[in-house]
């Protein structure tokens, strides 16, 4: 039987791409002053440069300060502009604060596990206004591990006093998300970015946040048990 239900953040509750491109958009405008083709080339070579989260954000300010020129901004000072001014363009994934709070109201604990920095994600949280429904938020610092290492995932089912099996992990990354969840033995469900996107290991599917719910009550049924991978009721496939 299922008690919590732990998610990641970025590009699972919080749309990562969205709130991104409107942070450096903000950023081109209003702090380094580009004019208006400079500065749509700038925002389209930094999300190209990010490759939805792939690289560290410190690469790629530096790869715009050798590419572009910025003024008198150096990357140091572009990496202190983000972490202070990007919780503000914060943007939820459709769906998210709802899902929360039906699950919530299913009488399941609610944890987040991130590997970003504590400070950020949290600011991030309350700008969507989702901090005060978890019972559990685990970052990197506090284990000295990052996802997909099995020891954050105990840690963050130990906050909560729960086992891993007890525990069902919701995330978009196949790696840190899904295969850390299920190597630490927890039950997954992996909610992907693009349609149709797949995940092998993961015991159910969902392409929809607004459809969660329903996907946790069906991992919750009596007699389900861990699913086969990748499957879900085919009412839930969207």
């Amino acid at each position: 039987m299922l008690r919590a239900v732990l998610f990641d953040l970025d590009d699972t509750l919080l749309d990562r791409q969205a709130s991104l491109a409107l942070f450096v958009s903000r950023q081109a405008h209003e702090r380094l002053g580009l004019p208006g083709a400079r500065a749509r080339r700038y925002v389209d070579r930094f999300l190209e440069l990010d490759d939805h989260g792939r690289h560290w954000i410190k690469a790629v300010y530096r790869s715009l300060y050798e590419e572009l020129p910025l003024g008198a901004w150096t990357p140091e000072q572009l990496l202190a502009d983000y972490e202070r001014h990007l919780p503000a363009c914060s943007l939820p994934k459709d769906g998210a604060l709802g899902a929360l709070e039906a699950i919530q109201s299913m009488g399941l604990q609610l944890g987040l596990v991130s590997n970003g920095k504590a400070a950020l994600q949290e600011r991030k949280l309350r700008a969507i206004g989702i901090a005060p429904l978890f019972d559990a938020r685990v970052f990197p610092g506090a284990v000295g591990r990052r996802k997909p290492d099995r020891a954050i995932f105990h840690f963050a089912c130990a906050r909560l006093n729960r086992p891993p099996n007890q525990c069902v992990f919701v995330g978009d990354n196949p790696r840190t998300d899904i295969d850390g969840a299920v190597s630490a033995g927890l039950h997954s469900v992996y909610l992907p970015v693009h349609q149709g996107e797949r995940c092998a290991r993961a015991d159910a599917h969902c392409t929809r946040l607004r459809d969660l719910p329903a996907v946790i009550a069906a991992m919750q049924s009596p007699g389900a048990g861990r699913r086969a991978r990748g499957r879900v009721p085919a009412a839930l496939e969207r």
